[in-house]
């Protein structure tokens, strides 16, 4: 880290970009790794602020970008896309992806299980309920706390394409316009609480509601990868499906 320190100084110094190599194959003989290879490390001192502001702008958005750099270069090394993530020839590029996000919605020991799990995960996380209680023990970990008043009034919820939606409710009156409004947005995941009895009664509820059956097959139901019969359980089963369905990009029923 000293030595990395004291190359980039001399690079800020310079005005110019830099690639050092460290480990096997570097001129820092005194510099040596632990696992034996060796690590090439870009040092860029001339960031193109309007690209950087760029950047930010877009992760504020909630919008995929991609960064390119560009090695070779002694001035700007890289450039922010937002619409295209190829890598031209000898460059690489870093994508950013949106904060995964979370809506639970329902009552009980699940969602502050869940609630917790998804913390863990680094996730950003949005609880809505009917019970102040559930609010309350939410409200360490959530972001955004959601009180529901009657049940067929749909708050308004935050579901871009980056957004799981999982509805834990006992009380079925409930779910059925929230879940009709997650399996109508751009939420990559919707699932349910449920038997698989509840979940054939949920898409009788669902249909006389107007869904199609395309909207009904994006929902998952019995939620989660595995049976689970107690709220942690149910939560590390639950958060498990949601990040599967993410990294593989595939939605639709199990």
């Amino acid at each position: 880290e000293r030595a990395l320190t004291e190359e980039a100084q001399i690079a800020m110094k310079e005005g110019t970009n830099r690639i050092l190599r460290y480990g096997t194959g570097s001129p820092y003989l005194d510099v040596r790794l632990p696992c034996g290879g060796g690590i090439d490390l870009h040092v860029d001192v001339n960031i193109n602020r309007a690209e950087l502001q760029r950047a930010i702008a877009l992760g504020r958005a909630r919008r995929r970008f991609s960064m390119t750099f560009d090695p070779a270069a002694t001035r700007t090394s890289f450039r922010v896309d937002s619409e295209t993530f190829e890598t031209p020839d000898g460059h690489f590029t870093r994508r950013f992806d949106p904060k995964l996000r979370i809506v639970l919605a329902g009552r009980g020991w699940e969602i502050v299980a869940m609630s917790q799990l998804a913390q863990t995960a680094d996730a950003e996380l949005v609880v809505a309920s009917q019970e102040p209680a559930t609010l309350e023990f939410c409200r360490p970990y959530a972001d955004r706390l959601i009180q529901l008043t009657v049940p067929r009034a749909v708050p308004d919820l935050p579901l871009d394409a980056d957004t799981a939606v999982a509805c834990l409710f006992h009380e079925h009156e409930w779910e059925g316009e929230l879940l009709l409004k997650a399996l109508r947005s751009q939420a990559f995941y919707v699932g349910a609480l449920g038997s698989r009895q509840t979940q054939r009664a949920r898409a009788e509820a669902l249909t006389a509601l107007g869904a199609t059956q395309d909207e009904m097959a994006r929902l998952k139901g019995p939620i989660g990868l595995f049976p689970s019969q107690d709220p942690r359980s149910l939560a590390v089963s639950a958060l498990a499906e949601i990040i599967k369905v993410r990294t593989s990009g595939s939605g639709g029923t199990q």
